[in-house]
Parts: structure tokens; C-alpha cells; sequence
């Protein structure tokens, strides 16, 4: 694998001896960004690439107790604005940290980091709610390189069908779920996902959990063809999914489960069909514009409703 360098012509073992001096990264395979907190938890990869540094964003996801990781965005970069920020932010000097969480802060943000640069040399930091020098510029340094880089489609060109619903084929809803959100800590799940059933058909079902403790109330309502492609004409004249590409807002996490919607669309790749998922949640930065089309999105997706199929409840194990 390639390493960039930021040797400037004077090299040798005397710029060796001098770059540790100054604690200055020289290299780098990769870097992983752990970042967890109330509302979310999230990793940043930084990854160096024969001709390019590559910087991914993940979410974190629990399902069935494991945490799952699901690319949110990956964008390209070149390696010297990657060692550029580490070097601004002093990653070197991270190493061996571990900050404990500060008396008296109840919430916060929690972090951990690991990388390998200098031909192989291992950096490892963490902390809750207490951080290394630096720490909130490297964070928001990733974010910026998520941002202001050309944005990479994960498998060929899903992006550019996803945006436009034109191409090789287009592409089709398969999926959509919306999340409301909630404000405490009891174990309540609110959740309705508009999907095909086993026989083809379109439905709307809808999870409701009040606690921990409290069973589960799924029920089932039918959804019309016609009303369905209405709601999938309106996503994707008006790209909703493009919504996820908003940077983070700068509000105080004040949901222990924000609001959110995911969107799952088949595209057609040459011969196959691949699935590109797409989501956003309240703690998004978004414009009045998008507020707009965030409120009529839900209240197009609500309007979907139809008969009432079933209605069953879980009782928790």
C-alpha cells in the first residue's frame, strides 16, 4: 500500500530524528475515529490509497444486541490535506491518552481512536466527555474533508441514479421507515416502515413500544399501489434522500433517539440490482427549504394509510 510522505527534501535520518522531535505524522495507513453520544455514535475512517486517501463515515447501529456499521458517505482526498490535519492537531501526541469522565457531567461525548502511521507505528486515545488537545478540530477536520471532497458512490454509479431516478434503469423504492423519536430513557420504540409484503403487496407496519417492559403493538395497514407511486414519484422529483447529505447541526443533543428517516432504493447496475441506502435525522443542519420538504415528506408518508390488515402485540422475552 502506498504511504504519502510529508518529507519536504530534507530527509534522511536526520529528518526522521527530527520529525519524532516534533511528533510529526509522516505517513499513514489508517485512521479510525470513534465518536459516541446520546443521540448517535459514529466512526470516521481516514484509509491511504494507492493514488488518494479515502475518508468514510459510519454509522453505528444496534441490532439484536451486536453493533452494526452502515456507510453513510465516503468521499476521496488527497493524502497530503489528510497528513496536514493530523499534523495541525498533533495526533502523535495523543497516544496514551485516556481521559476520564469529569464529576458531576452526567452526559457528554465519548471517543477512541486508533491509528497506524510511520510505517507501522500504533496510536491509541480515548476518553469520556474529556479529550486531548486538538481533539474537536481533528473531529470537525473529518467532517469538513466529508464535506468539501467529491463524494464516492460506494458501488458504481447508485448516487447519480439515486439523485436524478434516470440512467441504466432508474431506480425504485423498496423501502422507507420513519422514526419519530423519543425523549427518555425508558425503552420506547416508535417505528413504521413502508415495505412490500411476502405476496408483492405495499404496507405500511407500525411498531409501538411504550418501555422496556411493555409489549410491542405491531400493526399492519395496507397500502394502495397508486398511492405508493405517488409517495416514490415525490421522492425522488424532489431528492429527498440528498437530505443525508447535510452536514452535522449544531444543536444540543436533546433526544436520547432523535427523529429519522432511512431510505433503501434498488438501482439497476449493468445486469444487477443494488440496494442504496440513505438517511437522515434531526440533528442534520437544514435549511428552511429543507424543513419544508422534511414536513411534507412526513405528511405525504403518513397519508399512506390505508384498510387496517392486523394488529398483534409482543410481549417482551
Amino acid at each position: 500500500m502506498k504511504k504519502v510522505s510529508s518529507n519536504d527534501g530534507r530527509g534522511g535520518i536526520f529528518g526522521l530524528l527530527r520529525d519524532r522531535l516534533r511528533g510529526r505524522v509522516r505517513s499513514f495507513e489508517s485512521v479510525t475515529l470513534h465518536v459516541s453520544g446520546m443521540r448517535h455514535a459514529v466512526d470516521y475512517e481516514l484509509v491511504m490509497l494507492p493514488d488518494h486517501a479515502q475518508v468514510s463515515a459510519y454509522a453505528i447501529e444496534y441490532r439484536d444486541g451486536e453493533a452494526v456499521r452502515r456507510l453513510e458517505k465516503r468521499t476521496a482526498c488527497s493524502g497530503e490535506d489528510a497528513l496536514e490535519l493530523m499534523n495541525r492537531c498533533r495526533l502523535l501526541s495523543w497516544d496514551g491518552f485516556h481521559g476520564k469522565h469529569p464529576r458531576g457531567v452526567k452526559d457528554g461525548e465519548m471517543f477512541s481512536l486508533k491509528a497506524s502511521v510511520n510505517g507501522g507505528r500504533k496510536i491509541e486515545a480515548n476518553g469520556s466527555q474529556s479529550f486531548p488537545r486538538h481533539y474537536r478540530e481533528f473531529r470537525d477536520g473529518l467532517r469538513a474533508l466529508l464535506e468539501k471532497s467529491p463524494q464516492i458512490a460506494s458501488d458504481g454509479d447508485e448516487r447519480e441514479h439515486e439523485a436524478s431516478g434516470k440512467g441504466r434503469g432508474g431506480v425504485t423504492l423498496s423501502e422507507f421507515t420513519y422514526s419519530p423519536g423519543y425523549s427518555d430513557m425508558r425503552g420506547a420504540r416508535h417505528c413504521e416502515r413502508l415495505a412490500k409484503d411476502a405476496d408483492g403487496a405495499w404496507t405500511l407496519v407500525c411498531e409501538d413500544r411504550e418501555s422496556f417492559d411493555a409489549p410491542t403493538v405491531v400493526t399492519v395497514y395496507a397500502v394502495g399501489s397508486e398511492e405508493e407511486a405517488e409517495f416514490e414519484a415525490f421522492l425522488l422529483e424532489n431528492k429527498v434522500a440528498s437530505l443525508a447529505d447535510r452536514g452535522a447541526g449544531d444543536d444540543f443533543a436533546c433526544d436520547y433517539h432523535p427523529w429519522e428517516f432511512r431510505i433503501v432504493f434498488e438501482a439497476l447496475s449493468g445486469e444487477k440490482r443494488k440496494r442504496v441506502y440513505r438517511s437522515f435525522d434531526q440533528y442534520k443542519k437544514f435549511s428552511e427549504e429543507d424543513e419544508a420538504l422534511i414536513r411534507a415528506t412526513r405528511e405525504r408518508f403518513r397519508a399512506l394509510r390505508g384498510e387496517k390488515l392486523s394488529e398483534t402485540a409482543v410481549k417482551p422475552e
